[in-house]
């Protein structure tokens, strides 16, 4: 993996496969800001939903129509 800091994120994705993560588990783990992992966070929300056909977006973020 050729990036700065590119060790954070083999690191991160090492550790998720060996424990055997799924891309919604993962979801659920903290991450942190300002850190280059953000950017795993976001092709992670993307594959989210493109697995589940559903919005692409964090759901947290999502809007709630009372």
């Amino acid at each position: 993996m050729i990036a700065p800091h590119g060790e954070h994120l083999a690191h991160e994705l090492a550790w998720c496969i060996q424990l055997g993560l799924t891309v919604f588990d993962v979801l659920q783990l903290p991450f942190y800001h300002p850190v280059i992992e953000e950017g795993l966070q976001a092709a992670l929300y993307d594959l989210r939903g493109k697995i589940s056909g559903g919005p692409a977006e964090p759901t947290e973020l999502q809007r709630l129509d009372a």
